[in-house]
């Protein structure tokens, strides 16, 4: 169906804010952290195949990540109507001066429940890699996002939760989890 669509070339830029609960559990103590993310997205599409760029900073955590995916569109005409996707990404996280690079396969599924008017899932899987210092990180992503569009501009809230396994070289594990709600907004074109 995606082949079949009025204009093969889709774009959208998107900006959002959260607000982000941290907690870590490395040393038997739940910390919780409050702090603001901004995250920038840019994405391209050519029919059912496209390419997502993304830059997220937490000041507050001094960490930041970057990411690109390429996007294989399963089902659906085009990212402004109902779709199913599948994607893989290669991230480049830093969190108080430790880096790691983390990949794996996600999807992502959208369903507008009318015309202007839906909901939005997805899901992230990051596979076993090692930082620079030698920790081996793993663990996933989740988002689910609800969003009203007037024309080109989309306006979304969203819920975020990410779980990460971090194995120190000694073999402490430690849990991070992040979890907040914000909002944004999506320009396509």
């Amino acid at each position: 169906l995606a082949m079949n669509g009025s204009s093969p070339y889709e774009f959208y830029l998107s900006a959002d804010g959260t607000s982000i609960a941290a907690s870590s559990d490395a040393t038997g103590n739940n910390q919780q952290i409050v702090n603001n993310a901004v995250r920038a997205r840019v994405a391209a599409y050519a029919s059912i195949v496209g390419l997502e760029g993304s830059y997220e900073n937490l000041p507050d955590l001094n960490a930041s990540s970057a990411e690109g995916s390429f996007h294989v569109r399963l089902l659906g005409t085009s990212v402004r109507s109902t779709y199913l996707d599948a994607h893989y990404s290669l991230k480049y996280r830093t969190e108080n001066g430790e880096s790691v690079r983390l990949q794996g396969p996600g999807g992502k599924l959208t369903i507008l429940l009318i015309k202007t008017f839906g909901i939005c899932g997805s899901f992230d899987a990051h596979l076993d890699s090692t930082s620079d210092s030698g920790q081996k990180w793993s663990g996933s992503q989740v988002e689910g996002e609800v969003f009203i569009d007037f024309e080109r501009l989309r306006v979304f809230g969203r819920y975020t939760k990410r779980d990460d396994q971090i194995t120190s070289a000694g073999g402490v594990v430690e849990r991070r989890v992040r979890e907040g709600l914000g909002a944004g907004l999506k320009l396509f074109f």
